[in-house]
């Protein structure tokens, strides 16, 4: 099987992997794309390629399975999420995305699509990383304690030119971002040996003093003043870690780590790279088993005799593991420490075989919003703010009809099941459905700082970060916390106000106040008893229950026991109105019975939950899983998907309480 890929953008930076894409084995043809048609006629004749394309709306029509996107780095977010809305598979240079809100597009984007995203994130197949990764796995490090990345790029070192190269005439409004919008390289060298994600950081700036005037107060469309920033990030297994992006530094230029354990620790300065232990004699120096110096490929026969110029691996070095790479990329460039024919290879990868990449969006995410939050804090003086995390992902087999001639690559794999076997199916894989990881979300320690009026259409304050956000805003724009409604706010205020007792009337105003209460409480239970009567009159008919036997049973090598009495559980309906309304009310994890929808329909919900609120539609056999809501926090909202007429199921995520109401769309 192989893959037809598109390039968009055919600058400097493509032209490292322009090569290895056409040389990978698995990749049929390669199209290029450029809104300069003057560079793209170039490059392609360059590379001996036919196949152009004008832009990446052009792009996204043509017959190709996955795009790879370097064009200017406050593009790539949004044009990934672009090329996956089209069904492509998705390459893209680092940063995955400059804020909050893009980040969060991407990786909606990805669980709705299903498909492969990977982010080129080079420092992950460093020589250090690498070493770093299976002496971790080996036990060599003990437990983590601290670690050190930074990323050091003085502009003196071609950034001027760079930045000329991408902005153009108004490189300068571009030139002055964050440095922690630019985390990734720094951060996923510590993230990818241990796995351990930032949940909260605090960061400091140094305020630019240059005359170049990059930094100067309202010269980048950030805003921002600082040449450097430095981060402390508490993590997911206890430990914590520094970060340093400086771009006005004395320094040489360096992307370095240092990891710090109980048992061991690996130490890197300008020029030596060490693992040292306890014992002041068991140093040992790595700095010539970790340099790209070219690793000579050992085939056996002839192929050990090809001379180092075009039998090597250029780039790479000892630690890395050439051999699981195509033989087609002998001799071609390997730059960034002998990481690109490792990004090219593990992307085509993925896409041909349907299983997620190593620097998949959610890794992607765990590399970048640290630096984003990171930067907010700086801002406000270096407080520390939690760190929103998507959570981990998950990995995605090939479907039968993915195979060689089919136009989509790589998706869930279900078994036909039927009967109570499907039913099991259904709640066994509830619990490992996509479960997108808890965000910063309110606390009644931080009351919203905007305006507390009973009205919507007013513009409000970001209790998190400072940032000023336009009314019909139900999130900040800059970092996704949801905004508190006013009317929590009011219920909460109301709750404090004193409470008064009205005084009692005579006598007969009394008697007929039981009175009235007595007949109100008869009609109340007449009501709910013609309610009941009604719901299961349609329990019987329309609106089926899938009863699940006590057995637990398995079929092939998917497991459908099923889940424990207790985690999933039938909502709570109301069917007065059907088959125009019908609602749904519950708490948790939970599944539907079974309905036949007329058409067209909706879906309106609303959930309480702080945490995850997902959604997902299958038909009556427990097929075609749809996302229909992926919400983080309390919220609303409506939904009109395009099903088709038949029974379905609504399968529900939350933590709290939610509502769910299906009803007919005039």
């Amino acid at each position: 099987m192989s893959i037809k890929v598109g390039i968009c953008g055919v600058g400097a930076f493509a032209d490292c992997f322009i090569p290895l894409f056409r040389a990978h084995p698995l990749v049929s043809e390669v199209t290029l794309c450029d809104l300069d048609p003057d560079k793209l006629r170039a490059k392609a004749e360059r590379f001996d390629i036919r196949a152009t394309s004008p832009s990446l709306d052009d792009l996204c029509t043509r017959d190709v399975d996955a795009i790879a996107i370097f064009s200017q780095n406050w593009l790539h977010g949004p044009q990934a999420v672009q090329a996956l809305q089209a069904g492509k598979h998705v390459y893209s240079a680092v940063p995955s995305a400059i804020s909050m809100e893009e980040i969060t597009a991407l990786v909606r984007t990805v669980e709705a699509t299903g498909r492969i995203y990977m982010v080129g994130e080079t420092s992950y197949y460093y020589p250090c990383a690498i070493y770093c990764r299976e002496r971790f796995r080996r036990g060599d490090f003990g437990e983590i304690v601290y670690g050190e990345g930074e990323y050091y790029h003085d502009w003196d070192h071609g950034l001027y030119e760079v930045m000329k190269w991408r902005g153009g005439e108004d490189w300068r409004r571009f030139a002055g971002s964050p440095p922690m919008y630019y985390p990734t390289h720094s951060m996923s060298l510590i993230v990818s040996v241990t796995g351990a994600y930032a949940t909260h950081v605090a960061c400091f700036g140094f305020v630019d003093h240059h005359e170049d005037g990059i930094y100067a107060p309202g010269a980048n469309i950030w805003d921002n003043v600082f040449s450097n920033e430095t981060a402390l990030c508490r993590t997911s297994d206890g430990s914590a870690f520094r970060l340093n992006e400086f771009r006005r530094i004395g320094h040489p230029g360096t992307v370095g780590m240092s990891l710090y354990g109980t048992l061991g620790s690996y130490e890197e300065q300008t020029g030596s790279q060490v693992w040292v232990t306890k014992n002041w004699n068991e140093r040992e120096d790595l700095t010539e088993l970790l340099a790209p110096v070219g690793i000579p490929v050992s085939a056996g026969g002839d192929m050990d005799k090809v001379t180092s110029a075009d039998g090597t691996h250029e780039g790479a070095s000892r630690v890395h593991d050439v051999g699981r790479l195509p033989k087609e990329f002998i001799g071609l460039p390997n730059g960034h420490l002998g990481s690109h024919q490792f990004l090219v290879d593990d992307f085509v990868q993925a896409c041909v075989t349907g299983q997620q990449p190593p620097c998949n969006v959610w890794q992607a995410a765990r590399y970048l919003i640290p630096g984003l939050i990171a930067h907010e804090s700086a801002k406000q003086g270096g407080v520390l703010l939690e760190v929103p995390d998507f959570g981990p992902g998950r990995q995605r087999k090939p479907r039968e009809r993915d195979r060689p001639g089919r136009a989509s690559v790589g998706a869930v794999t279900r078994p036909r099941l039927t009967g109570y076997q499907a039913q099991a199916y259904r709640l066994k894989r509830l619990d490992a459905t996509c479960a997108l990881g808890r965000v910063m979300m309110e606390t009644q320690s931080q009351p919203e700082t905007g305006p507390t009026t009973d009205h919507d259409d007013v513009d409000w304050t970001c209790r998190v970060c400072g940032r000023q956000n336009e009314a019909e805003s139900d999130r900040c724009l800059r970092c996704a916390v949801q905004r508190r409604r006013p009317e929590a706010q009011t219920q909460d205020s109301m709750s404090a106000l004193p409470r008064t007792t009205p005084e009692p009337g005579p006598p007969t105003e009394t008697l007929f106040g039981a009175l009235n209460n007595l007949g109100k409480a008869t009609i109340g239970l007449a009501k709910v008893l013609l309610g009941l009567l009604v719901i299961w009159v349609l329990w019987r008919g329309c609106l089926v229950v899938t009863e699940v036997p006590p057995e637990r049973t398995q079929t092939g090598d998917v497991s459908t026991a099923l889940i424990p009495a207790g985690e999933v559980s039938a909502p709570t309906l109301d069917t007065t109105n059907w088959p125009d309304v019908a609602s749904l009310h519950g708490s948790g994890n939970q599944v539907t019975t079974r309905f036949s929808c007329p058409m067209p329909w909706r879906v309106r919900w609303s959930c309480q939950t702080r945490d995850n609120f997902v959604v997902y539609l299958c038909d009556s056999g427990g097929e075609d899983s749809r996302l229909l809501v992926n919400e983080i926090g309390p919220g609303k909202d409506t939904y009109y998907p395009e099903m088709a007429a038949e029974d379905h199921y609504l399968k529900i995520e939350a933590s709290g309480p939610w509502t769910v109401v299906i009803e007919r769309r005039d």
